[in-house]
């Protein structure tokens, strides 16, 4: 591979490709091959082992990280911008999912204007408990 900034030896073995766009798909001795385009001036961004072998410069997988890819780098900023919204969002919807299911099971009553809130009877679960305490 090589640009403005310099070359490098790509070993191809276990790369996977990211938002880059496909150029065609076939078959060959039963074997699905796709192969993808880098077109002249689009910006990627090539992630994996960058070593010496024999003064030249490689990039390959990396068996430590378990990474090596080559992908268009507007998407993979995009991507790295939202992961964090996203856990986030899976945080508070944890949050919210423990708070409702607690609403759920607390027995409440209405007399007249008076809204009674009794605690939830969890006896269900220590009748669990017992019954794998008498099995062992």
């Amino acid at each position: 591979m090589t640009d403005d900034t310099g070359s490098i030896l790509v070993k191809g073995a276990n790369i996977s490709f990211l938002w880059l766009e496909e150029d065609q798909q076939y078959y060959d001795n039963n074997q699905r091959v796709t192969q993808y385009l880098l077109k002249d001036k689009k910006e990627v961004l090539l992630i994996g082992n960058v070593s010496l072998e024999d003064n030249k410069a490689i990039v390959a997988y990396d068996d430590y990280n378990k990474t090596f890819g080559v992908g268009d780098i507007d998407e993979i900023n995009l991507y790295n911008d939202s992961v964090p919204l996203l856990n986030q969002a899976k945080a508070y919807a944890a949050v919210f999912a423990v708070l409702m299911a607690i609403i759920i099971v607390t027995p409440t009553s209405m007399d007249g204007r008076k809204l009674d809130i009794t605690k939830p009877n969890f006896s269900f679960l220590k009748l669990k408990n017992q019954k794998k305490k008498n099995l062992k």
